[in-house]
């Protein structure tokens, strides 16, 4: 049976990835803000909370407590564990959620952090030990940025070193090389084959997900000035920089923050960003006039 606290601590996951959907935050901000939480109800309860929301391979033969595989994603090891975690979170979070949308960034997220605990698993199959960590889902957030962004340049923390201002394509590369050392060293306890599966279902994943989003956009739509969605002096100013903006993906980032508070000009409905334009519940799409 669950105890309560560890009931406590899937709540506050939820909410964590819940909470950007109904107000306006960054789910990358939300999701380090719940791993903080998450962290300090381990502190609380380790024994118990580890035991009912750690991750362990034995669970691939059993058939239980499957569930781990999403909730050990958001318990860390330690207070080095954590910090190292969620300042890659922000890092790559604040510079590529925009970027390729909100809720693209929480799939990728929960998508390769799932999968990187099932790699380790099998990996590692009928082990009784227990692996926690966001590592394979921030792991999958790099691997999609190196798809979608390889020359884009970023930071990131690889283990105590922060490394700033390289491209993606670069400190991947670093990643990799690091994680060399601890295939090749038997004592280490770095679950690296999550870090390697969460990253390959990052970069398979995103350009799926990115060539939906896509052909999504490519629907009937009805072209628009772009400033018949702005009715505040906020919104004006967005307006105006996506009609200066030519770089597609940087213009995709600046609707989306438009869609935030904006409405349909035809039934005032809430709106939603696709690539190009904008489209409301009541089924208007709009492209935007260049």
């Amino acid at each position: 049976m669950v105890e309560w606290l560890s009931l406590v601590a899937i709540a506050a996951m939820l909410g964590c990835l819940a909470y950007p959907f109904f107000r306006k935050a960054l789910t990358s901000l939300t999701i380090a803000i719940g791993l903080f939480v998450v962290f300090a109800i381990q502190l609380a309860d380790q024994p118990y909370v580890l035991h009912d929301l750690a991750f362990s391979p034995a669970y691939l033969r059993s058939g239980d407590g499957l569930y781990t595989t999403f909730t050990a994603t958001f318990l860390h090891a330690n207070f080095f564990h954590i910090f190292s975690n969620v300042f890659m979170l922000i890092v790559m979070g604040m510079v590529f959620e925009e970027k390729m949308g909100s809720s693209r960034f929480l799939a990728i997220f929960l998508t390769a952090g799932v999968v990187g605990n099932l790699a380790y698993g099998i990996a590692n199959l009928g082990d009784a030990g227990y692996v926690v960590g966001a590592s394979g889902a921030i792991s999958g957030i790099l691997g999609a940025v190196l798809m979608l962004y390889p020359r884009q340049r970023t930071g990131m923390m690889i283990f105590p070193i922060p490394v700033q201002n390289l491209p993606v394509w670069a400190l991947v590369a670093l990643m990799m090389a690091w994680q060399i050392v601890f295939i090749l060293d038997p004592n280490s306890n770095v679950a690296w084959e999550g870090h390697v599966g969460g990253f390959v279902a990052g970069a398979i994943l995103a350009p799926l997900l990115m060539r939906m989003h896509k052909e999504e956009g490519l629907g009937r739509s009805e072209a628009i000035d772009i400033m018949l969605f702005a009715t505040t002096t906020r919104e004006r100013e967005i307006a105006e920089r996506i009609r200066a903006e030519n770089v597609p993906d940087v213009r995709d980032a600046w609707l989306e923050e438009l869609a935030k508070t904006a409405r349909c000009p035809r039934c005032n409905a809430k709106v939603a960003a696709f690539r190009g334009g904008l489209r409301c519940g009541s089924g208007h799409r709009f492209r935007i006039r260049r």
